[in-house]
């Protein structure tokens, strides 16, 4: 009963912790999972807020460049801002020579659908006709083709950015000429732009140096800037990135300077009309918001949804942020999950360990209950001999002389028994004689078999010889040697047939002398056969049959090879066992 208990506990045990590592792996799941999405909502506001900040940096440098080089007598200052004029340090910016190369007005003639171009003089500060040079001659058409705006705009004039050249147009009030009238007797303002053309190595420094700084957390990422009606990328930080083929994670409207205000740009709430550019995947977090002016009154400039803004997006260099967590994700699970499988192989081979040492428990236990039964059977057999010698029952001196003989050989086997047991105890190993002998086997059989005599005669059992004659010598311990064959013999008995038979042969073979022992017992199955051998081991049938510690056989093959020979068994279900002993003939072992 107790023993059941503790088999019991133990499997007890083995249920908790295998739950506990399933709570476990369930927990690390989903805490990932959440770390995961945490994670990517982080980055994608990091994302969004260094685009929007790099956006707006860049509008605000580009638009205080053209403030500072906005040509006099446009008409707008006392209209926008007056006292501007007064406050306008013209030309004398670090912004002038890096991001403005050049200026132009173009204006309406009276000729249908004509304009003629000024260029700005920077040493006289005033236009002069000019040709129209071969970089505006798109820009040239797309005015050419433009309705006029009627009447005096109400807030800040059109501005839009174009990248061939990259220049910016900003359409100036002018008042109208005497007479010029629209077909309702209204006033027509003649149309006119002021052209800035932007050095395009210093617009690009300027974007780099905008996302270095914000994107300087964000290495994973790509920025490009975008045309939002065609697509066309005016800037991109990296020649391979193509932003159509990607998920575009952030985006911002940018290139939408003011040079008619000194007022900085700033963000504005998400506008939920602002969408993706066409063509590119959408932002992950939709809309983006718009920088225009914070001056109040000042709306979204009026003309930008007409001619398509540009847009700065960003993307994730793995395809998409979501892939990207998706991978760091998959990555932490494994490395969980090859964590949870060591601790699972650690807690496994615990148990092992644990069990184990139980079944070697419970095998010492059956060594000592065995052991003292083979101790009980030679100390029964000298008592009883001494009891007679010493009550004088028996006084011809040749019984006195068997008796002795009799004790002599239980207390040889009582010596082996109890010299096998410190064996196993690791306190004295039992090891051959250094200085062997030569010994005749048909001797040793001879004797073996008579040693097992009494035990034949228990079990009704027939035991026989068949020994050549002309065996060579082999070399070695005969006390050894002797217990060796008195095991197999003695096995043979016990776990024979009924009756049993067993059969002693010896012969000479060309790899030494072997002997066999064969019973007629039901056999040994083919699946224990690997593990005889081994010490405190039985088979399922044997402690059924007779008592035993399971370490005879090994005690055996110890010896055997301890000698130089082999030991070996061939067995078939219901035909008993043959147990072969193969030992180097005399001539061979020296």
């Amino acid at each position: 009963m107790p023993s059941r208990t503790r088999s019991i506990r133990f499997w007890l045990i083995v249920a908790v912790l295998i739950v506990l590592l399933g709570v476990l792996a369930t927990l690390q799941y989903r805490w990932i999972g959440e770390v995961s999405d945490a994670e990517r909502e982080r980055a994608r506001t990091a994302a969004d807020a260094a685009v929007r900040a790099s956006a707006a940096e860049v509008d605000r440098e580009l638009g205080h460049a053209l403030r500072e080089n906005r040509p006099p007598g446009d008409g707008r200052d006392a209209e926008v801002h007056p006292g501007a004029e007064e406050e306008r340090r013209f030309g004398t910016d670090a912004h002038s020579p890096k991001l403005v190369a050049a200026i132009f007005r173009a204006r309406r003639t009276s000729e249908p659908a004509g304009v003629e171009l000024e260029r700005f003089d920077r040493a006289t500060g005033s236009f002069s006709p000019s040709p129209w040079p071969d970089t505006l001659t798109a820009l040239r058409s797309t005015l050419e083709a433009e309705t006029p705006r009627r009447g005096s705009p109400p807030g800040p004039p059109p501005v839009r950015f174009v990248d061939a050249p990259p220049a910016v147009v900003a359409e100036d009030f002018v008042p109208p000429a005497a007479g010029a009238r629209d077909g309702a007797g209204r006033a027509e303002p003649p149309a006119s732009w002021t052209i800035f053309v932007l050095d395009r190595p210093a617009l690009e420094e300027a974007l780099s140096s905008a996302v270095a700084r914000h994107f300087a957390g964000l290495s994973d990422y790509d920025v490009a800037v975008v045309r939002s009606d065609s697509g066309a990328v005016f800037y991109r930080t990296r020649a391979a990135f193509d932003p159509a083929s990607v998920r575009v994670e952030a985006a911002a409207p940018i290139l939408r300077p003011d040079p008619f205000s000194r007022v900085p740009f700033g963000p504005l709430p998400e506008r939920p009309d602002q969408g993706p550019p066409p063509g590119i995947a959408g932002p992950a977090r939709e809309p983006a918001a718009d920088y225009v002016l914070d001056a109040p009154g000042h709306g979204s400039p009026p003309g930008m949804a007409d001619h398509g803004g540009w847009q700065l997006v960003v993307a994730h260099r793995a395809g998409s942020l979501q892939a990207a967590v998706a991978a760091t994700r998959a990555r932490n699970l494994a490395v969980s999950a090859g964590i949870l499988a060591l601790l699972a192989a650690t807690v496994a081979v615990l148990l092992a360990s644990a069990h184990r040492d139980r079944r070697l428990a419970a095998r010492q236990v059956e060594f000592v209950a065995g052991l003292t039964h083979e101790l009980r059977t030679p100390l029964a057999a000298v008592r009883s001999a001494g009891q007679n010698l010493a009550d004088g029952i028996v006084d011809d001196r040749e019984h006195v002389r068997s008796y002795g003989a009799l004790i002599h050989r239980e207390s040889q086997r009582l010596s082996v028994l109890i010299e096998d047991a410190l064996s196993r105890a690791g306190i004295s190993p039992r090891r051959v004689d250094g200085t062997r002998t030569a010994v005749r086997l048909d001797e040793v059989l001879v004797e073996a078999v008579e040693a097992c005599g009494p035990l034949a005669r228990e079990r009704n059992a027939a035991v026989v010889r068949d020994v050549a004659l002309d065996l060579p010598p082999v070399v070695g311990d005969r006390d050894a040697m002797r217990t060796v064959f008195e095991n197999l013999v003695s096995n043979a008995i016990k776990y024979g047939g009924e009756p049993a038979r067993v059969t002693v042969r010896a012969a000479l073979e060309d790899d030494g002398v072997a002997v066999d022992v064969r019973d007629n017992g039901t056999g040994i199955p083919k699946r224990e056969i690997p593990r005889i051998f081994e010490p405190f081991y039985r088979g399922s049938g044997a402690s059924e049959r007779a008592a035993g510690t399971g370490v005879g056989l090994a005690l055996v093959r110890r010896i055997v090879e301890e000698h130089g020979g082999r030991i070996s068994v061939e067995s078939d279900a219901g035909s008993g066992a043959t147990f072969r002993v193969v030992l180097p003939a005399a001539g061979a072992a020296s």
